[in-house]
């Protein structure tokens, strides 16, 4: 009896053996399984392969475990009725129904998700050599899973991801150090990426260089030679009736012909107009469709509102795109001894050490996010938060974003 009662506790401590290994194996991300991998190898490899098949290892665990609860219940009825005769059934199964709950699911899944990570890389092995013993087994019961989940379902789609749950598993990289800081705000910039209107990116009507349709050649490259700009608006009267855009290599190939007198109107391209709210994810396949990288904005009259480039539209994902013509144009640029101008994208770190201050709460932070933990808003521009020894006024804003800011020591 001394052998059957040894062998029931260690068929329970199987139970709570896979109860845990479920729990630990299944509450680990994808994020915290490639930092694992990164830290652990060759073990945290052969979880991750194992992983790769959520269904099938679920399956196994399920298995093992229904089998030693249904071994355990049989054992704990034979001893039960050998000690408590016609009774024995019914106290067996009060008692055993206990122990299994405190010892084979509360106690080892409330160890495991308190260890889940050294648990779960230990006990892969194990799961790995139950899963050659279980395949036969397991393939079987994938199939008829598959089967009802195609019934049940009617052909419909599981739910796909919703961007809510991408932000979170983009906070949680950061936190498990799988993703950048950077990359973290990346994520976030595609998310928001087709609630963003036209008007929000554009340079407005008053920044843009544009050209008189009837200028000769010769006299636009005296104008292009000051600008840095290689796409150009061309207009009739005035900025408000654009009437197309001429491009640099087109008009380097008239020069090269000698062609120095020929009007802008000869070269001029069609102009892609859109409206002040055009999502920039609709002018982005649009850029991709037309093979175009400039689009002018019009306003409810159908004046001139704006312009949107290519470059724009990627600086809403990436940030800030320094090319060879932004060489003068500085994250941080020094205006006087004790006033800087920077860019909202700039990390706090960076200008503390270039201004010799110390912003609260730097550490892996954008200016931009310091300034929004103070309003719990978008600032206009002209607002300003104040610290200890510096302030920071908000010199450039959109409705969607801070661009510039003016730090002031005191």
């Amino acid at each position: 009896m001394l052998n059957q009662i040894l062998f029931l506790v260690f068929l329970i401590l199987l139970s709570g053996f896979f109860s845990a290994s479920e729990i630990a194996i299944f509450s680990l991300s994808p994020a915290k399984l490639k930092s694992l991998e990164k830290r652990n190898g060759k073990k945290a490899k052969k979880l991750s392969k194992l992983k790769a098949n959520p269904q099938r290892l679920l399956i196994n665990i399920l298995i093992g475990n229904n089998l030693v609860n249904i071994a355990a219940s049989a054992l704990a009825t034979v001893l039960a009725f050998e000690l408590f005769g016609s009774l024995g059934p019914a106290i067996a199964t009060g008692i055993l129904t206990v122990v299994i709950l405190v010892f084979g699911e509360i106690g080892p899944k409330g160890f495991a998700t308190a260890h889940a990570e050294s648990f779960a890389i230990g006990v892969a092995p194990i799961l790995a050599v139950l899963d050659i013993i279980l395949r036969p087994i397991s393939i079987v019961f994938e199939f008829f899973n598959k089967f009802a989940l195609k019934i049940f379902t009617k052909g419909k789609e599981l739910p796909t991801v919703s961007e809510e749950e991408l932000r979170a598993l983009a906070e949680i990289g950061v936190e498990e150090g799988v993703v950048e800081h950077k990359e973290k705000e990346m994520i976030k910039r595609v998310l928001e990426f087709n609630d963003i209107n036209a008007a929000d990116v554009m340079s407005v009507r008053e920044d843009i260089f544009g050209l008189p349709i009837n200028s000769t050649i010769e006299q636009a490259v005296k104008k292009i030679n000051n600008s840095h700009y290689s796409r150009i608006p061309v207009y009739q009267k005035s900025i408000d009736s654009i009437v197309g855009v001429i491009y640099l290599p087109d008009v380097l190939r008239e020069l090269s012909k000698g062609n120095n007198k020929t009007l802008l109107k000869k070269i001029a391209r069609k102009p892609y107009f859109i409206p002040k709210q055009r999502k920039i994810d609709d002018i982005f396949k649009d850029f991709q469709r037309q093979h175009n990288h400039i689009a002018i904005v019009l306003d409810e009259r159908g004046s001139t509102a704006g312009l949107v480039t290519l470059e724009d539209l990627l600086e809403e994902i990436v940030g800030e795109i320094m090319d060879e013509s932004d060489v003068n144009e500085f994250l941080i640029k020094r205006l006087d001894k004790n006033v800087i101008l920077v860019d909202a994208q700039t990390e706090a770190m960076e200008v503390n050490h270039f201004f010799n201050i110390k912003i609260p709460g730097s550490e892996h932070r954008f200016i931009s996010e310091i300034i929004l933990d103070k309003f719990g808003r978008i600032p206009k521009a002209g607002e300003e938060v104040e610290f200890n020894n510096f302030k920071m006024v908000v010199e450039k804003a959109t409705p969607k974003k801070i661009e510039k800011v003016r730090i002031i020591k005191s």
